[in-house]
């Protein structure tokens, strides 16, 4: 366990110097322990940065909001020793009732080269079943560190899970 409490400002290059306005302990976790965590069955999926994916060697953004999840898919059972199949995923994911959403198509410029991509939100309500909606979280809280879609490298695909 690490502790912030000397610390009264934070320099994060390129910007200007952070003040601290709340010092606490800080303590490891992993995605699973977040997940688990998380009450209620109302979230926020926020796709912050351009995601994309491929479609027959095409990047695009639309229309199919669970492809961004493949490449989630793909790291969480490589990385983590999972064994999730994106058709258990993507069954899963159409369960969710969607009260919201607004997304916009997006160009994200990398060297010259557009790659089209999404960025915005959606509100869903997990399903009533708890082992789809454990699944579901343990995958967006996952995608929250990882990214989602292609090129999270560069910059594409920031994400993030949030309790509504």
């Amino acid at each position: 366990m690490y502790a912030a409490y000397n610390l009264d400002k934070v320099k994060i290059s390129g910007l200007k110097p952070a003040e601290i306005i709340k010092r606490g302990e800080i303590h490891e976790a992993d995605y699973s322990e977040i997940a688990d965590s998380l009450s209620g069955s109302k979230f926020r999926l926020n796709f912050m940065t351009p995601s994309t994916f491929k479609t027959g060697g095409t990047e695009t953004g639309f229309p199919d909001i669970s492809m961004h999840f493949l490449s989630v898919i793909r790291r969480i059972n490589e990385f983590e020793g999972l064994n999730i199949s994106f058709e258990d995923f993507r069954r899963a994911f159409y369960k969710c009732r969607i009260f919201d959403w607004n997304f916009t198509n997006c160009k994200y410029n990398i060297s010259g080269r557009l790659i089209s991509g999404m960025t915005g939100y959606t509100v869903i309500g997990l399903p009533s079943d708890t082992e789809v909606a454990a699944l579901l979280k343990k995958i967006f809280v996952y995608a929250s560190f990882s990214g989602t879609g292609a090129r999270t490298g560069i910059g594409m695909g920031g994400f993030f899970f949030d309790a509504m």
